[in-house]
């Protein structure tokens, strides 16, 4: 009843709320993205529009709206023509027209989505606003048939653009600028609008057409047609019923309006390839669709507020906004229709335009039938002008009569952006009675003095068109240019007619005088002249080009004066295209018979500019051959001049090395460094040392070093040999995947010829190494005169499966950032690829602090600014934004704890050039970066602490050389840390730190690999001695990730798989997906790789036993944590491929880093209330490298406490679920990436990673109190010792990290936390510290004896309730309680909660289970399992 009453209420001119309808479409694939291989990332069923991200890891986003318009495909069956877009949202519009309400039709999208083709269409195939305009005249003419005569109406139409935040009336072509006003009676309004009186809906459309042709359309990479500008069609739509019984022939009248919208593109600079002026009228444009974006979400807001809290809608930010105001939130029945495109490429622009449109459908209109709505205007305007007459007599200022809307503050003006010369509020008495009394009149203009200033209005109308070139037809008799466009449906509309004279071309053209005003890009002010005399015998046409103007005919550059005959193809500047027409000369020269449009004038162009380019190359190559032979000549005359003194040289050396080898006091003249008898020998730190109970010591073996002599004084007496000079460094190029780094190393390879086709270029998985050796003169250091350098070129796959490489960063290497230029926008890196590049910096300032970056864009052809200008600020920018960062999170000003950033450069794989600092503005050859990048690493080299100018001790290099020994006879995997000591104190390597700089070389140089690179050598209880087969292991393993999480129709570009892809998936089953190491899928990834290691031959089986081997090196790596299990029966376990059945017991073996969940929402929430009563620890650092929360999992998995929960419907693994057996089970673990769910009996404790912080709650049961441990068992304090050991420990493996541990205020509502090192420092004074946050002052001793809140286990659950029932709804919170047997009564919730904890004082634990898993299965589950 209330629902048909307010239905009732809305029909008879009452208010009548309803939400803004919100449709989307979703296009086809242009032929473009047809031709890259486009992929869908749009799917629709129903009301129901889902994305998905795309990548192997994509995420789903699913929307519900209105109507779902599937356009992407003609052939499915669900296909949403025009037509049908018509029927589902345009005859809405024409009822609410025809009923008497405003009405409102947007479309909104990125660039090229379809909006003007929804809206306009093209062609025969028109869209919604043809079809609706038509179909308002249809149903008039019918009704007035129908009626007799008793029906009339009255249609007017006006056409406004918003172009740069500028408005302008495409009905008027004279009209310069007009403004957007406001009256307190009238409301927002546009001063100088024209509206037009139409009477068919030919005339209305001719009036369409021809504003279209004067709307602002720019050519852009993304589209060339399309719009740029906003436009609004408004059509004012008056009907009168009972005209024959009224005696003044008027009857009763309604009035409507209905604004059709069709808004500019939301441009992506980076994608339209806009420069210039394109480029600031592109940010114009998305700043008016940002403030559209702000009074929508504000709008939003507004509807949902249930507590009646004012809020400010921006109205006034933009013109747009100012002139929707009522369509957006006031008066109207509004529609709005959201393109999107489905390219993958656009996902972030179609998932934008979706939220904008989820937002959008929250919008509450109160749409009125308006019923006489002159008489009321007529009369409120009468009553203004007599007050305002009556205050001028008075001689006061008026007030303001009509106070802004409640939703509203009041500005300083009322018009938006800035413009207040007609702010009411500011205006004189006698300029508001002017501004009234104008409105006055229009109101009660007669409709015939309308229909005769119609005809004037009409008659300017076609005189300016003619002036301005606008016409439908050519005219004959004149000379003319005739414009081409890309889209057929936009050439040939517009017309410049020559007169008989000169006529000038140009951006600035006097008003008066009769030229040709282009704007646009390269178009000069003063640009050509074309002089035509069509009186002389034969006429001609002479263009003449000013200065260095760009002008082209017929594809050719022209300059000076050029003739142009019929058909001649001209370009002024970069984008107008004409054809030139001269009916007088159709027998002249010409291109006969051949049909002149867009396409043959851009290939005329692009084929003589190819031309050129490759002449101009092909003079490059040759000045370039002849300068390289002339050098190659120049340096055999300089050998051969200093041949007999570089013999000399030599001989002089061995002369002065066998003196050396003689003198007594050798040791000091080779480098070596005695250590003082004093200097404490290397030996394992008191803290490591320390003694742990069983539980920690059997399970947690990482926090222990082996406590033995590091040399022995036994050893063999090795004949010492001279100091050498070795310069070797690395390169390390680093970046996300498809951003070039493969094919840059290609190019590296060496300088291909111009044009000729780079090699095909597969995606790369795990690290290839590529080696260089350069050579640099005048760098020689005392005797040495050996300047060559020896370079290792690593390229790391960029796929985020590859978390392991960042395990083999190192010192000692030039880390060059690689990113893609294409991505740069808005004069800053695009955010997804800055956090990338970011996250990569973490994990190289954290392994090597003191290292030196290069910055490498690619892709600099896909640029939209080619200009040097351009692209030397680009480079500054992001060096500075890297520079930026390194600051906020470096340790200290020292060189040794700040990554320099020496270089920023630009590379085109294309044309295989770079640019950048130091390098020739013109370009360089890609072995010219090569060589700039390997100086800055002679430079390194020079400058090494440890080995100055690279100069390696005898000793080191005859100890290196063993090692490539015993590698090379492939016996040994890992040598013992005592034997690895021995073997170098046999070379006279005796000093603790000498042994420590030496195997650091060497693991820098891949001689060997330290499991934990830390400053102190025993942490590594083995030495292993084949990193790049380790490497390479490991890639291998990670490498089916990488396959798993790729499309299948992607997969054939993955290169460099030592195994059959289809046979893993096969034994895989799934697992991996859920973290899971099937051993099966062990066996057939790494078999390739134990053969090599081994030598064995292609088909020589492969031992289990070399698999586990595999595998514990895995777990040595912190990669994977390995779980036994408590199965009985080995044969049962057998039947598991997932299981390795060995004599010690069953295990099985997971990878953190491949977790696919998060850790629950909820359960980080409530969990402060849940462990109130326990111990509270946050460890903040300054950065966080992402392996670093998975070796942390590693290494305390053996107090993991599983918890296994069932998946109501398996995970979709997409095509690869082919390979699932059956009875695959689909149990989840509480394997979060990150979080994990620890304990030991009577203890359990929540650690979960956020952003820069580790997070630590733990929870004793009743019976291990916080203040008291039990004799003989772990207890809480021993407990929170360890995690908080384990976790310092790994930090002290990172030489650029620090952390510091933090505990909470203990007042139940403060989120405080204290800092525990300031804490004992004020502790140890017996002082009182201040908290900041709640301001309570305690002692420091009972804050750190505490180490967390001293809340009673009631006042626990009472915490907890109300955040479960906001979090879950009340239902669902109690439900869950109530079902876990610990709440009967959710009324008394606090007494049941503390009785529950009394009467079960060992259940704790056990429930805290339950919940967890509880939890899990709400948040692993669809909706529905929460009933």
């Amino acid at each position: 009843l209330k629902l048909q009453f307010l239905y009732f209420i809305g029909g008879c001119g009452g208010k009548m709320a309803s939400s803004v309808t919100v449709a989307v479409r979703c296009r086809p694939f242009s032929q473009r993205e047809m031709d890259q291989g486009a992929v869908n990332v749009i799917n629709m069923e129903g009301g129901m529009t889902a994305i998905t991200s795309p990548g192997p890891q994509g995420k789903a986003h699913s929307f519900t709206f209105d109507h779902s318009f599937w356009s992407h495909n003609a052939e499915d069956k669900n296909f949403a023509s025009q037509e049908t877009v018509f029927e589902a949202i345009g005859s809405k519009l024409l009822k609410a027209t025809f009923d008497g309400y405003n009405s409102c039709l947007f479309a909104y999208g990125q660039t090229g989505s379809g909006k003007t083709y929804s809206m306009i269409g093209y062609g025969e195939d028109t869209g919604i606003i043809p079809r609706l305009c038509e179909s308002l005249f249809d149903q008039c003419n019918q009704r007035v048939a129908d009626t007799d005569g008793d029906w009339d109406y009255r249609v007017q139409v006006s056409y406004l653009e918003i172009y740069n935040e500028k408005c302008r009336c495409l009905l008027n072509p004279q009209s310069k600028e007009v403004k957007p006003r406001e009256h307190p009676l009238t409301g927002p309004y546009v001063e100088g609008l024209t509206e037009v009186i139409v009477t068919s809906f030919e005339e209305m459309n001719q009036l369409m057409d021809e504003g279209n042709k004067t709307r602002t359309v720019a050519s852009t990479q993304m589209n060339a047609t399309s719009s740029r500008s906003h436009a609004i069609f408004a059509v004012s739509f008056t009907q009168h019923s009972g005209v024959k019984a009224d005696p003044n022939k008027k009857g009763t009248e309604k009035a409507s309006k209905l604004n059709l919208v069709d808004l500019a593109g939301s441009e992506r600079a980076d994608k339209t390839g806009a420069t210039g002026a394109t480029l600031k009228e592109g940010a114009n444009i998305n700043k008016s669709l940002v403030c559209l974006g702000k009074v929508i979400a504000a709008l939003a807001d507004a509807a949902n507020d249930t507590k009646g809290k004012k809020v400010h809608i921006p109205f006034r930010d933009s013109s747009l906004t100012w002139l929707l105001k009522e369509n957006l939130g006031g008066n109207s029945r509004t529609i709005m229709l959201a393109a999107l495109s489905p390219h993958a490429s656009n996902y972030e622009e179609s998932l934008s335009t979706l939220r904008y449109a989820d937002r959008a459908k929250r919008i509450k209109t109160h749409a009125v039938v308006n019923e006489d709505p002159t008489s009321k205007r007529i009369r409120e305007l009468s009553e203004e002008v007599s007050r305002l007459k009556e205050l001028l007599e008075a001689g006061t200022k008026p007030e303001t009569p009509v106070a802004p809307a409640e939703d509203e503050e009041a500005p300083a003006n009322d018009v938006p952006a800035g413009e207040d010369t007609n702010n009411y509020d500011k205006l004189t008495p006698s300029q508001q009675l002017a501004l009234t009394v104008q409105a006055l009149e229009d109101a009660t203009m007669p409709w015939a003095d309308k229909e005769r200033k119609n005809e004037e209005i009409q008659k300017e109308r076609r005189e300016a068109l003619h002036k301005m070139g606008i016409g439908i037809e050519i005219d004959k008799s004149m000379p003319s240019l005739v414009n081409l466009n890309e889209d057929p449906f936009m050439s040939e509309c517009l017309v410049y007619y020559l007169k008989n004279g000169v006529t000038n071309i140009g951006s600035e053209i006097e008003e008066e005088e009769e030229g040709v005003c282009l704007k646009g890009n390269a178009i000069n002010d003063h640009h050509c002249s074309i002089a035509v005399d069509t009186e002389a015998e034969p006429p001609h046409a002479v263009l003449t080009v000013i200065g260095e103007s760009v002008v082209y005919v017929n594809g050719e550059k022209v300059t000076g004066e050029h003739n142009l005959f019929p058909r001649d193809r001209v370009i002024f500047g970069d984008t107008h295209i004409f054809r030139f027409s001269f009916p007088k000369l159709e027998g002249a020269q010409t291109a006969r018979g051949e049909h002149v449009d867009y396409q043959m004038a851009i290939k005329e162009k692009y084929d003589t500019e190819a031309e050129t380019f490759k002449q101009a190359i092909l003079e490059e190559v040759n000045k370039e051959e002849a300068k390289r032979d002339e050098k190659v000549a120049e340096t055999v005359r300089r050998a051969r001049a200093s041949s007999l003194k570089r013999k000399e040289a030599e001989a002089r050396i061995k002369e002065l090395e066998e003196d050396l080898r003689a003198a007594p006091a050798m040791s000091n003249i080779t480098g070596t460094v005695k250590a003082p008898p004093e200097q404490e020998k290397l030996a394992p730190s008191g803290a490591a040392a320390q003694q742990k109970s069983a539980l920690f010591t059997s399970q947690g073996g990482r926090i222990k070093h082996v406590d033995v002599g590091l040399f022995s004084a036994n050893r063999k007496q090795v004949a010492r040999v001279p100091p050498q000079l070795v310069r070797k460094y690395k390169i390390i190029l680093i970046g996300h995947e498809e951003v070039g780094k493969t094919s840059l190393k290609k190019c590296w390879q060496g300088d291909p010829r111009w044009f000729k086709k780079l090699p095909d270029v597969m995606c790369t998985t795990g690290i290839e190494v590529q080696e260089h050796r350069l050579r640099y003169e005048g760098h020689g250091a005392g005797n040495y005169s050996d300047d060559d350098l020896t370079l290792s070129v690593l390229d790391f796959a960029g796929q985020e499966v590859y978390h392991s490489h960042s395990l083999f960063l190192t010192p000692r290497t030039v880390f060059c950032f690689v990113w893609k230029m294409s991505n740069y926008q808005d004069g800053e890196m695009s955010e997804v690829e800055e956090g990338r590049m970011m996250g990569w910096l973490d994990e190289v300032y954290s392994k090597a602090p003191g290292s030196s970056a290069i910055l490498i864009g690619t892709h600099k052809d896909l640029m939209p600014n080619q200009s040097t200008a351009y692209l030397n600020r680009v480079l500054e920018n992001v060096k500075t934004r890297f520079k930026e960062y390194i600051k906020s999170i470096q340790l200290g000003d020292e060189p040794e704890k700040t990554i320099h950033i020496s270089g920023s450069y630009a590379v085109s794989c294309k044309s295989r050039q770079a640019w950048g600092e130091g390098l020739s503005e013109k370009g360089v050859k890609m072995s010219e970066l090569l060589r700039a990048i390997g100086h800055e690493a002679f430079k390194r080299c020079l400058g090494d602490r440890v080995f100055p100018s690279g100069a390696i001790p005898g000793r080191h290099i005859q100890f290196m050389k063993e090692l490539e020994r015993i590698k090379k006879e492939r016996k040994k995997l890992l040598l013992p840390i005592q034997e690895y000591a021995q073997l170098a104190a046999d070379f006279g390597i005796e000093d603790q730190k000498e042994l420590c700089d030496s195997t650091n070389l060497f693991h820098c140089w891949n001689v060997l690999y330290l499991f934990t690179q830390a400053k102190r050598l025993l942490d590594n209880p083995y030495i292993f001695l084949h990193p790049l087969w380790l490497s390479h292991m490991v890639s291998a393993l990670f490498s089916f990730a990488h396959l798993m999480y790729t499309p299948p129709e992607m997969r054939k570009y993955i290169g460099g798989l030592d195994y059959n892809p289809i046979e893993a998936l096969r034994v895989d089953r799934g697992c991996l997906r859920q973290g899971e190491l099937n051993f099966d899928l062990v066996r057939v990834v790494l078999s390739r790789s134990i053969k090599d290691i081994r030598n064995d031959k292609p088909d020589a089986p492969v031992d289990d036993a070399d698999l586990e081997m595999c595998l514990q090196l895995l777990i040595s790596m912190d990669l994977v944590f390995q779980h036994v299990l408590d199965s009985p029966e080995p044969s049962q376990a057998a039947q598991d491929p997932g299981t390795l059945v060995t004599s010690s017991g069953n295990s099985k073996y997971y990878i953190p880093s491949l977790f696919p969940y998060s850790c629950p929402t909820v359960l980080q929430e409530v969990v402060p209330y849940l462990f109130q009563k326990g111990v509270g620890r946050m460890y903040l650092f300054n950065i966080f490298p992402k392996e670093f929360y998975y070796r942390l999992v590693c290494r305390l998995h053996h107090l993991l406490i599983p918890i296994e929960v069932p998946v109501a419907i398996p995970p979709d693994i997409g095509p690869d679920s082919q390979y699932l057996a059956p009875d695959h089970s689909f149990d989840l673990r509480n394997h979060w990436k990150n979080g994990i769910w620890i304990g030991t009996e009577g203890i359990r404790a929540l650690i979960y990673q956020e952003d820069t912080m580790i997070y630590a709650y733990y929870l004793p049961s009743a019976t291990h109190d916080l203040a008291d441990d039990s004799a003989g068992s772990v207890g809480i304090r021993d407990f929170v010792k360890y995690v908080n050991e384990v976790i310092e420990v790994l930090a002290d493996e990172y030489d650029g990290l620090s952390v510091s541990c933090c505990q909470p205020c203990m007042e139940p509502e403060c989120e405080n936390w204290f800092d525990v090192a300031i804490l004992t420092e004020v502790a140890s004074k017996n002082e009182i510290i201040t908290c900041q946050g709640c301001r309570d002052e305690r002692p420091a001793k009972v804050i750190l004896a505490g180490g967390g809140l001293e809340i009673a286990p009631g006042q626990c659950w009472a915490g907890l309730w109300p955040n479960l029932k906001a979090t879950l709804g009340s239902d669902c919170a109690s439900a869950l309680l109530v079902s876990l047997g610990c709440i009967l009564d959710e009324s008394d919730i606090q007494d049941a909660g503390e009785a529950f904890l009394q009467s079960n004082p060992n259940k704790c634990c056990e429930w805290l289970d339950k919940f967890i898993k509880t939890v899990m299965y709400i948040d692993y589950n669809s909706q529905e399992s929460y009933e």
